[in-house]
């Protein structure tokens, strides 16, 4: 989560002192450095060593899953699979294999480049279009490569009315950061029609920040796929993420 969602429960003075420094999310707040040395790189009276101690304490207070009853998590599971929408390829053959996709859920999609899975995501998003009049759908790219004219060709094959393209946004994430955003005001929005979230591809947001060096791109990692999930299991959207 990104530290200015949380304000005021922390100062805003604080948190635009820590973005000048990289530190954005509570995950780089709680993992990038020790805290001694964040309160180091920050200008001189932003705060106290303690009062820093005592936010960070309070960001992962804020940041930690609350706790839930065995008979809550049963009553919100139920509540949520009457609203919940499968998804169908339109192939029955495959359809009849994976005995449907779909519900809340966050599934991968791996291969090599040009293996075919923007392509297998985009089928099913147009299709699952054609089926629900009522949902809408997201794509976000984060290489600049979405093809329109591959979305054409699919329209055209499968017979698919053009008219569902009005329920289709398209946006773009070069980095984790905007990706981040994009979440939170999706969040923001709770718009009930979104059944249906692409997200090709996610290598490039993550490949960078991992290393051998440092654990904190890979908490970075874990962190927004536990986001993805929250997401998906909160608002009854498919999320459908692709790597290489």
């Amino acid at each position: 989560m990104r530290l200015s969602n949380l304000v005021p429960s922390i100062p805003a003075s604080l948190v635009a002192s820590l973005e000048a420094n990289g530190i954005r999310t509570e995950v780089d707040l709680l993992f990038s450095a020790p805290t001694f040395d964040i309160f180091r790189r920050l200008p001189a009276g932003t705060v106290t060593l303690q009062e820093l101690l005592d936010y960070t304490s309070l960001v992962a207070e804020l940041c930690a899953a609350p706790g839930v009853s065995a008979f809550e998590m049963y009553a919100k599971e139920e509540a949520a699979r009457a609203t919940d929408v499968e998804l169908r390829s339109g192939n029955v053959e495959l359809d009849s294999l994976l005995q449907g996709l779909g519900g809340r859920k966050v599934i991968e999609i791996s291969g090599e480049r040009g293996s075919g899975k923007s392509t297998l995501a985009l089928n099913l998003l147009l299709h699952h279009l054609e089926s629900c009049p009522e949902n809408t759908a997201l794509w976000i790219h984060t290489t600049g490569e979405f093809s329109p004219e591959r979305t054409s060709e699919i329209l055209n094959a499968k017979q698919i009315p053009a008219s569902v393209l009005q329920r289709f946004q398209v946006s773009l994430a070069f980095d984790i950061d905007t990706m981040q955003t994009l979440l939170e005001d999706l969040r923001q929005l709770t718009d009930p029609r979104l059944r249906f979230l692409v997200l090709d591809c996610i290598t490039p947001l993550l490949g960078p920040l991992l290393s051998a060096v440092t654990a904190q791109g890979h908490a970075i990692m874990t962190d927004f796929m536990r986001q993805l999930q929250t997401f998906s299991q909160e608002f009854g959207v498919t999320v459908i993420v692709s790597l290489l």
